[in-house]
């Protein structure tokens, strides 16, 4: 009983000693001056606690009563080996999203344009074959991905397929299926928000077949699917809306530019150029 009422005593009597070493010692009004500035409540943390305990209790106090940081707070121990802070410190908070490995998917929208505007047709070299270059219509389709988050950049692998509806000279000529593995960069901006915006860099290595588009008898009969590969790059952005610190939902969109250099294995002497935008709405959920 007696060392409990010591407690209490001790307790007690570091209270007024605390407000007289405060700025203003005391005066009224401080706390309500502390609460529009900020300038008290900091001045907490720097209070010159050895001076406080020798003058109110003495330099052998028995503080054992006190929990172990606030005991340790009250002896001095911490004070010289704790920096400064600054006021903006304390105003800090950490990135929304998680940092790891995710996936997803998403819905998408591609356009196919440049030299396909079905006025054109490649002819091989010393051979028989002819493929057509039709006009492709913007087509819906879907992506899957695989990427690395970091608190500020997102490193991202997808693989997407889109269908596509085709015309030449005027008559529909089949249907286009574009495959594609996509490797961008997305450097991510206000990320301690829910909503981050970012940009969309990458390389593309696209894959178009063409149905119905390729003859190996000079042009008479059109009735084998052409295949082009060729390399290209995004570029685009968007937004990420964070429902949790793993799952989001995100819209992007830019353009891609592409050019086909390959036909059915052999090398086109010009390059189709088959650049068009792109927009997509998908999700992802990290690990």
């Amino acid at each position: 009983m007696q060392n409990r009422f010591g407690a209490i005593g001790a307790t007690l009597a570091l209270v007024p000693a605390a407000w007289g070493a405060m700025p203003g010692g005391g005066e009224p009004g401080l706390a309500v001056r502390g609460i529009r500035s900020g300038e008290a409540i900091r001045s907490g943390f720097d209070l010159d606690w050895g001076r406080l305990v020798e003058e109110s209790l003495g330099p052998d106090a028995d503080l054992s009563f006190l929990p172990p940081r606030l005991e340790s707070l009250a002896r001095g121990w911490e004070r010289g080996s704790r920096p400064s802070r600054s006021p903006q410190d304390y105003d800090e908070v950490g990135d929304w999203a998680m940092e790891g490995f995710y996936v997803g998917g998403s819905f998408l929208v591609q356009g196919i344009e440049g030299d396909f505007d079905g006025d054109d047709a490649l002819f091989e070299s010393g051979g028989n074959d002819v493929i057509l270059v039709p006009e492709i219509d913007p087509g819906l389709g879907f992506a899957v991905v695989a990427g690395w988050r970091t608190p500020k950049v997102a490193f991202e692998m997808s693989f997407r397929q889109t269908w596509h509806d085709t015309e030449f000279g005027g008559v529909e000529s089949g249907d286009a299926v574009l495959y594609a593995l996509d490797l961008d960069v997305k450097p991510y901006f206000y990320t301690e928000e829910p909503v981050q915006p970012f940009l969309l860099i990458g390389m593309s290595m696209p894959i178009l077949e063409l149905e119905d588009a390729l003859s190996e008898d000079g042009g008479v009969t059109f009735d084998e699917d052409a295949t082009l590969t060729g390399l290209g790059f995004n570029f685009g952005g968007g937004f990420s809306l964070f429902a949790t610190e793993r799952f989001a939902v995100h819209m992007t969109g830019g353009y891609r530019f592409a050019w086909y250099f390959d036909a059915e294995g052999d090398e086109i002497d010009d390059d189709l150029d088959g650049q068009g935008f792109f927009a997509s709405v998908g999700v992802t959920f990290t690990f």
